[in-house]
This record gives structure tokens, C-alpha cells and sequence, in this order.
């Protein structure tokens, strides 16, 4: 009866803990260039869970620690090209994780440049737009770098924010099984083909 009742009182602890806002303090790299090379890397802390993860057309890289000791670990590389990361399927599944996610400070630095002066002008201006427009939570700046032979962009970013564990992993679980359904259709239309 007092082991049941103990296995009772972790489960709620832990459920309630799952259920609480959890701040997140954070940093990531982003860079793209003109030859369709990008990468982008974050690592971050939650009280004493820290994480760094990494992702570009090679492949993504995780690491979990706790007291600063590797706890867990994952890689995914991409099999074939076709299975490639692009940029818009990295931002799709980041907005559908990140959905949930409240920031409450974001410090970005984007330094960058356009194929052409004008080009890089108006980036500039927008970006300095966004600012304003998420002033005063966020803080943007932007550098040009003028005399660029070619395109590229990188962004450098702190940032502060905080969700509630179970939300975010409903949104995350909710896409990967979409992911999932997307993956069984594709097997199924090639398997109907290879039959006929």
C-alpha cells in the first residue's frame, strides 16, 4: 500500500512539473550562403539540464547534459540527397515546435549582405523594422557587409524564453506524426507503382 502510494506521489510531482512554465536561456548561429551551403547551431540551459544541437544539409546532431555531464545523445544523417534537410522543412518543423514557446528577451545580431547595394539596403531596413515592431522584447541589429562578392547571411542570437513542457511536447509529438503519416503515403504511392 505505502509503495503504491509513493509510486502515486512521483507520478503527480512529475506531472506537475511537466505542466509548469520552464525559462530557457539560449543561444544560436545561423549561417547561409549564395552556393546553397547553410548550417545552424543553439545550446542552451534549463536550470541544470543543458542541451546543444546542431543541423546542416549533412545531417543534425543533439547532445543532452545534466551537471554538465553527457546524458543522452542522437544524430540523424540523411541517407540520400532527396532526404536532405532543406532550409523551409528546418523552419517548418521549428515553427511547429516553437509554437508554443513564449520569448521573453531576444538579442540578435544579422550580418549579411544582398546580391546587389539596393538589395542590401532594404533587408536593412527591414530588419530594422522587425526591431522596432518587437521592440521591446527584442533587440535586432543589423550589419551590412557592403563590398560582398557574394550573398550571405549570419545571424547570431541570445535569447530568453519560456514554455510549458507537456504543451511543447504535444506540438512536437502532433508533427512527427505527420511526418510519419507523409512517409507511409509516399511508401504506399511507390509500392501501387512498383505493382503495375
Amino acid at each position: 500500500m505505502v509503495a503504491v502510494l509513493a509510486v502515486a506521489a512521483v507520478v503527480l510531482v512529475c506531472s506537475t512539473l511537466l505542466a509548469l512554465r520552464v525559462k530557457v536561456r539560449a543561444q544560436v548561429k545561423a549561417m547561409a550562403d549564395s552556393a546553397g551551403s547553410w548550417r545552424a547551431a543553439a545550446g542552451g540551459a534549463v536550470g541544470p539540464i543543458a542541451f546543444t544541437a546542431g543541423v546542416s544539409p549533412q545531417g543534425a546532431a543533439w547532445t543532452a547534459h545534466l551537471l554538465g555531464r553527457p546524458v543522452a545523445r542522437g544524430t540523424r544523417v540523411p541517407s540520400a540527397a532527396r532526404e536532405r534537410i532543406s532550409p523551409l522543412d528546418a523552419f517548418a518543423l521549428a515553427r511547429r515546435a516553437l509554437r508554443r514557446v513564449r520569448f521573453d528577451r531576444v538579442d540578435a545580431r544579422v550580418h549579411g549582405a544582398a546580391g546587389d547595394p539596393a538589395t542590401s539596403a532594404q533587408l536593412m531596413g527591414f530588419i530594422a523594422a522587425a526591431g522596432a515592431v518587437l521592440a521591446p522584447r527584442a533587440n535586432i541589429a543589423s550589419d551590412v557587409d557592403w563590398l560582398a562578392d557574394a550573398p550571405f547571411v549570419d545571424v547570431d542570437c541570445d535569447l530568453e524564453a519560456s514554455f510549458v513542457p507537456v504543451a511543447l511536447g504535444w506540438d512536437v509529438m502532433r508533427a512527427r506524426l505527420a511526418d510519419l503519416r507523409k512517409a507511409v503515403a509516399r511508401e504506399s504511392r511507390a509500392l501501387k507503382q512498383r505493382s503495375r
